[in-house]
């Protein structure tokens, strides 16, 4: 069996060189590791430096992006708006006036008491006798555009 064994030595870039025999015998050579020392830190390769700057500075943080286009260009029309109301919209439901969902920027979806903004697609439905679609309009979707430009 080979002795038992190790040896250490500095090289010129500050690593340390061990060699480690085992206690096994073996044909190969002894092995040769590179060490950090504890004093030094690693070198900063141009590389690992801009990874480490892409992963820290550069990393954007997700933010929600509010369409300045509507998304139902065929309903900015306040009477196109209207009109979806006054042909299907069932009379059994109480809510608020169609009147009022239209100047709000909704139309109706035909289906239920489901209605649509033509700015920003929020879908409403479950209508209320002493609701208020302006309010319902900007508590669901206060960033539409359509009503900032409205409500203010």
């Amino acid at each position: 069996m080979a002795g038992q064994g190790s040896t250490s030595s500095m090289d010129a870039s500050g690593f340390a060189k061990h060699s480690i025999q085992n206690d096994i015998e073996t044909d190969s050579v002894p092995s040769y590791y590179r060490l950090w020392e504890e004093k030094s830190p690693p070198p900063a390769t141009p590389t690992y430096r801009r990874s480490i700057e892409q992963e820290i500075v550069l990393a954007p943080e997700p933010q929600k992006v509010y369409s300045l286009q509507p998304l139902y260009p065929e309903y900015v029309g306040y009477s196109t708006r209207l009109k979806t109301f006054k042909d299907s919209w069932p009379r059994y439901l109480r809510g608020p006036k169609v009147e009022d969902m239209a100047r709000s920027g909704l139309f109706y979806s035909q289906i239920g008491d489901k209605v649509v903004c033509f700015q920003c697609g929020l879908g409403l439905k479950f209508w209320e006798p002493n609701d208020c679609a302006y309010k319902e309009h900007a508590r669901f979707s206060p960033q539409c555009k359509y009503v900032k430009m409205v409500c203010g």
